[in-house]
């Protein structure tokens, strides 16, 4: 049984396709529209002057109305 099987892996060897092995260098996904309206907004609210929290969230956004320091005294960041 043992000369069959190996007479099989040469017949199998030479009628196999090579597929050559592809190695990604660089992340070309870029996460789709979602992602990308994230990293919109996230550039918007620091060009803005977004406050963030210890948890890096925005808490607010100082506008004419409201001060950058009063909205860190509400939310108790120093």
């Amino acid at each position: 049984m043992g000369i069959i099987t190996k007479g099989m892996g040469a017949i199998i060897k030479k009628f196999s396709k090579k597929v050559p092995n592809k190695k990604v260098t660089a992340v070309t996904d870029d996460g789709g529209p979602y992602v990308r309206a994230q990293q919109y907004n996230a550039k918007k609210a620091k060009k803005e002057g977004a406050i963030y929290n210890k948890s890096g969230h925005v808490v607010g956004t100082p506008n004419k109305e409201r001060s950058a320091e009063s909205i860190k005294k509400y939310h108790g960041i120093k």
